[in-house]
């Protein structure tokens, strides 16, 4: 399924670009949500929030691990250093979320997980140290 609704937004109050998605996340639309959502936040110096709370993950356990690997989108060395912050629904969804944490952490991209913890995600994602 390709059906993904997307909002990308720069909000300055909270130095962060925010991402709301909802309906299915593949491999092919997610390369989109990354591209621009990094683009505007090396633009501004700040972090990703990207609120999936509304999300249905569709992608196999080797797209997960293909995707920081593969895609040039995070291999890029200034992306790869932006912090984003997945904030996900409680669910069936979690343990593949867990695993696409571990692996694109393995390659230097710096995101993690936050299920249904938005406070926490926020504050990690304006914190400027890894």
């Amino acid at each position: 399924m390709d059906d993904l609704t997307c909002t990308i937004a720069v909000d300055d109050e909270q130095q962060l670009i925010l991402v709301k998605a909802s309906g299915h996340l593949n491999g092919k639309n997610a390369e989109k949500t990354a591209l621009r959502s990094r683009e505007l936040a090396l633009q501004h110096g700040y972090g990703v929030l990207l609120d999936y709370l509304d999300l249905r993950l569709d992608a196999s356990i080797i797209e997960l691990y293909e995707f920081p690997r593969s895609n040039p989108i995070v291999t890029d060395k200034a992306r790869k250093g932006v912090r984003v912050a997945v904030l996900i629904a409680r669910g069936e969804d979690v343990d593949n979320w867990r695993f696409y944490e571990a692996t694109s952490r393995n390659m230097g991209v710096n995101v993690k997980v936050f299920i249904e913890d938005e406070a926490t995600a926020r504050v990690w994602v304006a914190c400027r140290t890894n």
